[in-house]
């Protein structure tokens, strides 16, 4: 997608966002507070979200959908939560595993380089240290 056709893409999805976000907001402006909960807008929002990618997939026969749309919340939301403090507490966790596991994987290549020299001092030396 190049750049022009990349911002006229995001510009569309956010104006669409913006319009059911608005509706969505209306919605529960009407509950009393009583009726209104967390586990009921994440049913909505899961709800929405389980027809349309139904739909989608119906349309583009593209059966693993779930799994593109799972990995595409999650990008969205470390791009768009960079400056919210449970987001950004998120990201630096990722950002710490994956440097534990390059880590780990350096460590790992430096005791089977330990290793290997260990064994040919041993065979150079006829098992003697």
């Amino acid at each position: 997608m190049e750049d022009r056709e990349g911002k006229i893409f995001a510009e569309r999805a956010e104006r669409i966002a913006k319009k059911l976000t608005k509706a969505l907001a209306n919605e529960i402006g009407k509950l009393n507070d009583d009726e209104f909960s967390t586990d009921l807008l994440m049913y909505v929002l899961a709800r929405l979200s389980a027809g349309a990618l139904l739909s989608i997939q119906e349309q583009t026969k593209q059966f693993d959908i779930e799994d593109v749309f799972g990995d595409l919340v999650k990008d969205l939301m470390a791009v768009l939560g960079k400056d919210k403090r449970i987001q950004s507490l998120k990201n630096e966790r990722r950002e710490l595993e994956r440097k534990q596991a390059e880590w780990e994987k350096i460590l790992a290549e430096k005791d089977e380089q330990i290793k290997a020299l260990e064994e040919e001092y041993m065979r150079e030396n006829n098992g003697k240290i």
